[in-house]
């Protein structure tokens, strides 16, 4: 669905190609912000390595949210396949993938362009399930209301410290795979210790993606956004 002219008109042609990449993305990333304040939905902005338990994640929580009849879009960026977008289209969720072949994260025109696939602004929630990727994804604004951090117990116990700024610049943290930490011999206090020790209020969820433990507690903070 185009953004109206409240919204400035914008649409995929108005693209300017010949400005900094930049400075185009965080304005696309403005629009698709303020119509989320518009329409009242939600973009949620998933980040972390390949591995993490992103894809599972989303999973149980388009399960969830679709049983509340909740609509929910979710976005899919991977270097190539369609495998985790179709694995949440069982879930419910209405997918749009992304294949950005050497990319390492997406941008605001990728997630625009998707989102021009479908009447985007009736849904509740969009998620938007970005390159498996610590690093390079948490440098693009996207528009979205939340960015999401999910690291997980098989990264090592140092993954926070690695990676500061990573999870300096995001707004939750999800640290998931907790039912191995014992078996890894990973401390997941020390985990949260470095993330507060960098953002002391970051909400901070532990939970077991193949069983939906501790994703409840996240499921509810996203309701009340």
């Amino acid at each position: 669905m185009r953004l109206n002219e409240e919204l400035n008109s914008m649409n995929s042609k108005s693209i300017k190609v010949g400005k900094p990449v930049r400075e185009e993305n965080n304005r696309i990333a403005d629009l698709v912000h303020e119509a989320s304040k518009k329409y009242g939905f939600k973009v949620i902005n998933i980040m972390g390595s390949i591995g993490s338990g992103k894809t599972s994640i989303l999973e149980f929580v388009t399960k969830k949210l679709v049983s509340l009849n909740k609509t929910v879009l979710v976005i899919n960026g991977d270097l190539a396949t369609s495998i985790d977008a179709d694995r949440i289209s069982l879930k419910g969720a209405t997918t749009v993938q992304i294949n950005t072949g050497r990319g390492c994260h997406l941008n605001a025109i990728q997630v625009y362009e998707a989102l021009e696939q479908h009447e985007w602004t009736k849904f509740d929630f969009i998620f938007i399930e970005n390159v498996g990727n610590l690093i390079c994804p948490t440098g693009w604004r996207l528009g979205a209301n939340k960015r999401v951090i999910v690291t997980s117990t098989p990264e090592g116990e140092w993954v926070v410290q690695k990676h500061p700024l990573s999870f300096k610049d995001s707004d939750v943290v999800i640290i998931n795979k907790v039912d191995l930490a014992t078996a890894l011999e990973i401390s997941i206090d020390n985990m949260i210790s470095d993330i507060k020790m960098i953002e002391p209020d970051i909400p901070i969820f532990q939970s077991n993606a193949r069983n939906g433990e501790g994703l409840g507690d996240f499921i509810t903070y996203i309701l009340n956004l």
